[in-house]
């Protein structure tokens, strides 16, 4: 391989790295936030779905008159809340992903509609470079624009589901 195409590689890995990256952190940062139990100050926060599904099923586990089956069902309950955090999450990542990937074979496309059939090898170097400085643009939209837009979604659902989670428990 040439240190053209070395050069390449090295910055499609960058680009794949920043935006497992960004998306890593807003994530973290949501799962701390909505479905985490935290400390801060040192006070336990626990209004948060993961930890009030714990507190939820043991809740479940406490009543001396529940059947085993009762008990069951009441876990489930308790569960569904945080299993519908999951889900919504994952739905939207992938949704998230899609576009972005939707995006970058668009850039291919674009990039390999401009080749004649025998192409050079010097086209083709142009041509990678820009699916490259394509594919950089729909990261950094994606980053700048979709990326918060998908967080703001999430945390307004994850919000609803605490408020559900809450009757729920209650």
């Amino acid at each position: 391989m040439d240190k053209l195409s070395d050069s390449l590689q090295r910055d499609i890995n960058k680009l794949q790295t920043d935006y497992h990256k960004a998306i890593e952190k807003e994530l973290g940062n949501l799962d701390i936030a909505y479905l985490r139990k935290i400390q801060v100050s040192n006070k336990l926060l626990t209004n948060n779905i993961q930890a009030n599904y714990f507190q939820c099923g043991l809740k479940c586990c406490e009543d001396p008159d529940a059947s085993i089956t009762e008990v069951q069902h009441c876990v489930e309950r308790c569960e569904v809340p945080l299993s519908k955090a999951h889900e919504i999450m994952q739905s939207e990542v992938s949704s998230f992903q899609a576009r972005l990937q939707l995006c970058a074979s668009e850039c291919a496309n674009q990039a390999r509609d401009k080749l004649p059939s025998n192409a050079t090898e010097s086209q083709l170097k142009n041509a990678q470079r820009e699916i490259l400085a394509c594919s950089q643009k729909c990261v950094d939209t994606q980053l700048s624009m979709g990326l918060p837009a998908l967080i703001t979604r999430l945390k307004d659902q994850l919000q609803k589901l605490k408020q559900n989670q809450i009757h729920i428990a209650n």
